[in-house]
């Protein structure tokens, strides 16, 4: 008796057949938190949610020293609703530099360059190319070692200042997604 009424409820019940989720893996170049500052950016897209790992320039643009170096890491997670989306990014990079900018042996200064934002844009695709612009806003955490100097090294006391900042993101990019 009981096998035949669980026969009849699974008989009755409606048919649910889910469908594989596709997954989209991009690469593109751009401009913005999501690309590092400059950089590039690999990214795996489903129907609606995106994640993705990217790296970038950021760090050595925000040291405002000629002769700085340093790569910024960034990763973030967007919502896709067909054309649009909203993007949460977050960046982390370290810069470093001469105190002294024409002596290589002077100090070397290091700092650090954190963001979280969240832009909202669209990707247009054609065929497997896409185009990306976006527009948002969030908060920078800046590590800054005291500046530059024309001596081998920053005065005695100088020490490192650290800022939280509000900043304007932008996201543009070209790339290809498959």
């Amino acid at each position: 008796m009981h096998a035949l009424l669980l026969a009849s409820a699974l008989a009755a019940a409606p048919a649910t057949v889910e469908e594989p989720v596709e997954l989209h893996p991009s690469f593109g170049l751009g401009l913005g938190t999501a690309y590092g500052g400059a950089g590039g950016q690999l990214q795996l897209r489903g129907t609606s949610f995106g994640a993705y790992l990217g790296v970038g320039i950021l760090a050595r643009i925000a040291a405002a020293a000629s002769n700085a170096s340093g790569t910024t890491i960034c990763a973030g997670l967007r919502w896709y609703q067909g054309a649009f989306f909203v993007s949460l990014n977050g960046s982390s990079g370290e810069f470093s530099y001469h105190y002294d900018p024409d002596v290589e042996l002077s100090q070397l200064m290091k700092g650090s360059l954190s963001t979280l934002t969240a832009t909202i844009g669209g990707r247009w695709r054609l065929n497997v190319f896409f185009f990306e612009v976006g527009i948002g806003g969030g908060f920078a955490r800046t590590k800054d070692p005291g500046g530059t100097g024309y001596s081998g090294s920053p005065p005695p006391g100088t020490k490192p200042t650290i800022s939280v900042d509000g900043i304007p993101d932008l996201s543009l990019a070209l790339g290809l997604e498959f």
